[in-house]
């Protein structure tokens, strides 16, 4: 039968198309007769809150369950996040991997095809001491802020409803839904609903579509529902208590099973005034409370809060006063720590629940926090341990749980460093940039790719069947020099991360760097572009080509600096929206830059007397090391005179590897312009410094056709690598998998 629900379940919302929407979808639900009693299936699990925690009745009555999660991400590499396309085998894998790391609850952001329930049940059915719980997600539709026309509670009402009623049959096993373009279907007959800790709707909603929402709905204030009420709130609010409302209704009135419910939210919307927030970007623009609720027996499960909190943004975590003032147990100033206290503080006596947090192992760093952890710039060894750091804080709070951004490294995610010179953005997913410190949050990497890549540790033994060969010479310096500094091959290789180049000298020992200059000029396009000169030493390129990257390695100074030409240079336009960079207008004066973005914004507290000063990454700073030791080193030398050296692609603006695009900016149209190259060509010189600074060759590559202090263009090597439309590759777990495995079981 259709049960329509009690009237008083309609109240709040005001005005007729929220209400016929909400009555359309509520009288919809299909009773099952249930009983609307609290348990679950036998054998099953249920879930409560119950004070500032959860608890779990596994039979043997309710006992405190700390959850140690982590956010399951499907998309491989070659794959999207809609293209949901892991199989049963995936999963039954990944779960073991989930369980291996002492995690005892995995986080969707939406529904999954039915392969996932299938492996979820057939993995804790088979694994009673192992067992994960799902904090299930539902999935809001994201709306274009820049529409005028669209709001939240206008917009999102309808498929809400629609998306809660498909999950959560599909967690019943009772759901058959038809194909969908970028979301789940399929026919789910297995019923997981015992497995399920908690719903969590919804996403880190925009502010200005907040806004919006509550000046259009500003009469709805309230919302009186049947288990999950709000009295003069907001009308978001009202709209939120609506939606938890409804998915409880749903389940308890189809299902007579009930769980935990909240609101994805993160800490642009969070209910605290902060003295150093900015409504720029559109965050921080309203405070919004979603913890106030009341429930109604016989809804027992009770509500908790979800926060998004990483210790990088928004920019009030890293500048709030009080915040800063904080000292970890380590006696560190933690911020993080502060902001997760005062947080904390907010919600007595109601579970927080941290449902993302993490550090990525990037090259790349986003975001400059000097009171706690950045936005990438971390090799894989400190995200572990920093990443455990976190996870203590969180502890330290009194939150109820923690759950980890992610489980594995995800290639399409783009940063709004990287995104605008990833062109074509459609090939993102099958190329791994380093730069950009969303890529590399997860647990799990996907590289290095077997068979293509280069362990970068000064030993040439895995450059056979690899590597190209591009230039052999004979052990006779131009300078007369030592055989340290006689160079005697060059090699490169590629792979979807880097480019290597192999130098080799006539040494049976380590090449001289250390009194030394290395110059590898790097011309990226064919014609008449780029620098004719290298910096500093008296040599250059004839027959119009020239160098649009230079990699400097002055081991005397030990300044090790990928350059990029003058005129080429993309910062002004990147940071700063301005100027003709990006294109490489031919020149000869040997001036070269180190690129830099921009990455916290000043501008955001100009009114402030917080003395916030500019913050840069810079790509160009090249570090020295083994990178079986230390993931962020770009070069290494080695016995048999070697010099090993690992470019990301990013850096040297190649704006696609697999299809071998560079950045080309013609300034004709509006945003960021790229070109096809057949490869790079490629010149090395030596120079030692005398007693008055000045730089003498040594010795160059390739000496044939270098005459007069320059090379002609014509005779340096090529490098071409093969382009790509797929990639192959072999996951590995990274030392966080490790280091969170040991720390989860070390928590109750």
């Amino acid at each position: 039968m259709i049960r329509v629900p009690n009237t008083a379940l309609l109240q709040g919302l005001a005005g007729a198309a929220v209400l016929v929407v909400c009555c359309a979808s509520l009288a919809g639900c299909q009773s099952a007769e249930g009983t609307h009693d609290t348990t679950h299936y036998p054998g099953g699990a249920a879930f409560r809150t119950y004070g500032d925690y959860f608890q779990i009745n596994e039979g043997a009555g309710w006992k405190t369950f700390y959850a140690k999660g982590v956010n399951l991400a499907v998309a491989v590499p070659g794959k999207w996040p809609g293209d949901l396309d892991p199989t049963l085998d995936d999963y039954l894998l990944w779960f073991e991997w989930v369980a291996g790391a002492n995690c005892n609850v995995v986080r969707l952001y939406t529904l999954h095809r039915p392969q996932f329930y299938h492996a979820l049940g057939e993995w804790n059915s088979s694994n009673p001491g192992k067992q994960v719980y799902l904090v299930q997600g539902i999935w809001l539709d994201e709306l274009d802020e820049a529409d005028e026309e669209l709001d939240y509670i206008t917009h999102g009402t309808a498929q809400l409803d629609e998306e809660i009623r498909y999950v959560v049959d599909a967690v019943h096993g009772q759901a058959s839904i038809p194909h969908r373009f970028g979301k789940a279907y399929g026919s789910y007959t297995h019923d997981v609903s015992n497995y399920v800790m908690s719903w969590l709707p919804g996403h880190e909603m925009s502010g200005k579509l907040v806004e919006r929402s509550n000046q259009r709905w500003q009469a709805a204030t309230s919302w009186d529902g049947k288990y999950i009420s709000v009295q003069n709130g907001l009308p978001i609010e009202a709209w939120v208590a609506r939606s938890l409302d409804y998915i409880t209704y749903y389940e308890l009135d189809k299902y007579g099973t009930q769980h935990p419910v909240a609101w994805s939210n993160w800490p642009a919307l969070d209910p605290i005034h902060h003295p150093t927030e900015t409504a720029r970007f559109g965050q921080d623009v309203v405070d919004v409370d979603f913890g106030s609720f009341q429930t109604h027996s016989p809804f027992e499960a009770g509500i908790y809060v979800s926060f998004h909190v990483y210790p990088f943004n928004p920019e009030f975590i890293i500048y709030d006063p009080d915040y800063v003032k904080v000292k970890d147990k380590y006696g560190e100033t933690n911020s993080y720590l502060g902001y997760l206290l005062d947080l904390k503080a907010h919600f007595p006596g109601m579970p927080v629940f941290v449902t993302e947090y993490g550090l990525p192992s990037s090259m790349g760093n986003a975001h400059r926090n000097p009171n706690a952890y950045d936005h990438g710039g971390y090799s894989e060894t400190q995200q572990a341990q920093n990443v455990v750091t976190l996870y203590k804080n969180i502890q330290d709070s009194g939150a109820a749980g923690a759950v980890v951004f992610e489980f594995m490294d995800e290639w399409f995610k783009r940063s709004w460093m990287t995104n605008p010179t990833t062109i074509p953005a459609e090939n993102g997913n099958i190329w791994y940039d380093l730069l950009n410190p969303e890529e590399s949050f997860g647990m799990i990497s996907y590289y290095p790719i077997p068979g293509q890549s280069i362990l970068v540790d000064g030993n040439a033994q895995d450059w056979p069947g690899v590597g190209k060969e591009l230039v052999v010479q004979s052990a006779q310096a131009v300078g007369g020099g030592d055989s340290g500094r006689t160079l005697s091959g060059l090699a490169a290789a590629a792979d979807p991360a880097f480019v290597y180049l192999l130098v080799d000298t006539a040494t049976s020992g380590l090449p001289q760097l250390e009194d030394s200059v290395w110059f590898i000029g790097i011309s990226s396009y064919g014609g008449n572009t780029g620098d004719s000169r290298f910096p500093d030493v008296d040599a250059g390129i004839a027959g119009g080509r020239g160098f649009e990257s230079m990699v400097v390695l002055d081991g005397e100074k030990q300044e090790y600096r990928l350059l990029v030409d003058d005129q080429y240079d993309p910062s002004d336009k990147v940071n700063y929206n301005k100027g003709e960079s990006g294109v490489p207008y031919a020149n000869d004066n040997g001036s070269y830059s180190l690129f830099k973005y921009m990455i916290n914004n000043d501008e955001q507290y100009a009114s402030t007397d917080l003395g916030v000063t500019k913050q840069w990454y810079y790509p160009g700073k090249l570090q020295r090391g083994n990178v079986a030791e230390n993931s962020l080193a770009h070069f290494e030398t080695g016995p048999g005179g070697v010099l090993e050296i690992r470019l990301p692609w990013h850096a040297l603006w190649v704006t696609d590897p697999s299809s071998r695009q560079v950045l080309f900016d013609d300034h004709d149209t509006l945003g960021w312009d790229s070109q096809g190259t057949d490869g790079f060509r490629l010149a090395v010189v030596i120079a030692s410094r005398g007693q008055d600074g000045a730089l003498k060759i040594e010795d160059v590559l390739p000496r044939d056709g270098f005459s007069g202090g320059s090379f002609q263009g014509e005779v340096l090597p090529l490098y071409t690598w093969e382009t790509w439309g797929a990639v192959s590759y072999e996951p590995r777990k990274k030392p966080l998998f490790y280091a969170l495995g040991e720390v989860h079981g070390e928590t109750p």
